[in-house]
């Protein structure tokens, strides 16, 4: 059986449970995102644990879980659909170009990413990861074995 690459062209679509329209077409919010490439999936992964020294001179190991459930989805999330700010006008997906080993990607801009807010946002990340990966064994089982 042959690898084949991440298909960098495949949308997936998201609607978050605790949306009261959820299942209602045309009113539930749909974020549609796109897979992460080889670079970013690398950079997100080495900035998830850093390391620091404290005064002391001890050396401490820090996680950055929010950090990098932030950048996944800013630069996972491709568009939204129905997504509205406190006075019912839909949010526009604002891109900024972001730099990753020397590539330049487009990255959901901070000012959208505010209007997420914590909640959303983890459960968004938690979603991505496991569909990504689900996407990925999908793609894995679909080869034919010889």
């Amino acid at each position: 059986m042959a690898l084949h690459g991440v298909n960098l062209s495949k949308i997936l679509r998201f609607v978050s449970e605790t949306d009261p329209e959820k299942g209602v077409e045309g009113r539930e919010t749909v974020f549609l995102f796109k897979l992460l490439d080889g670079f970013q999936a690398s950079y997100l992964s080495d900035n998830m644990v850093g390391f620091e020294q404290t005064k002391n001179g001890e050396q401490v190991t820090k996680v950055h879980m929010g950090r990098v459930s932030f950048e996944t989805v800013q630069f996972a999330l491709y568009e939204a659909q129905n997504f509205l700010d406190e006075e019912g006008l839909p949010i526009e997906i604002k891109r900024v170009p972001r730099q990753i080993m020397g590539k330049t990607y487009l990255a959901i801009h901070e000012d959208v990413m505010r209007q997420l807010g914590g909640p959303l946002l983890q459960e968004m990340y938690t979603w991505y990861t496991a569909a990504a990966a689900m996407t990925e064994t999908e793609a894995k089982k679909s080869v034919p074995q010889s």
